[in-house]
């Protein structure tokens, strides 16, 4: 608590034997006079970042006190470090919570990406592999959707004609009763 002269009307927890009652009118250059004083002297309410009384950087609160006609400036201090500590603490919070569900994002974006794309063309090749060896008995596995479900269907369909010719054309060279030899336009045997 301020007087209109500057002088501390209450004494400061700690520090009353240099920021208290006694010694303000005992010694009367204690005066405390900074920007939340004097803003609270001339009747405003509010908070701002200052000088304290010790000379650091405060957050000080501040409003006039009006009793029987004498105003006087209540004014509450307190470190910037102490009073932001908790914002610093939710600001790191916010940001560890924040990587941990990016990584977390990413994780499951690789897993869901093995899944709905990695593994069905896998698949896939590897069916195709079993073609190109010559195993005419492959068979396609898994469950495709989507894109993948028109390429298997695709593909899938595409092996059953080829399949088919190949039958039709081992049906005729076994209807051959004689030996002979196929030549292509050029009269290679093929």
């Amino acid at each position: 608590l301020i007087g209109h002269d500057g002088l501390f009307r209450s004494d400061i927890g700690g520090a009353a034997d240099t920021y208290g009652v006694f010694a303000s009118f005992s010694a009367p250059d204690t005066k405390l006079e900074n920007q939340a004083v004097l803003a609270a002297q001339a009747g405003e309410s509010g908070s701002k970042i200052g000088l304290g009384y010790r000379g650091q950087e405060v957050l000080a609160a501040y409003a006039p006190i009006t009793i029987l006609g004498v105003t006087w400036a209540l004014v509450a201090e307190m470190g910037v470090d102490q009073a932001f500590a908790p914002v610093y603490t939710l600001r790191m919070t916010a940001l560890v919570i924040g990587a941990a569900t990016a990584v977390l994002v990413i994780i499951i974006s690789i897993i869901f990406i093995s899944r709905a794309l990695v593994r069905p063309i896998k698949s896939i090749m590897a069916f195709l592999e079993q073609i190109i060896q010559g195993n005419m008995q492959a068979e396609l596995e898994g469950k495709y959707r989507a894109e993948f479900k028109v390429l298997s269907d695709g593909i899938l369909q595409m092996f059953s004609e080829i399949k088919n010719k190949l039958a039709i054309s081992q049906g005729i060279l076994d209807g051959i009763a004689f030996p002979c030899v196929v030549l292509n336009s050029g009269g290679e045997i093929t």
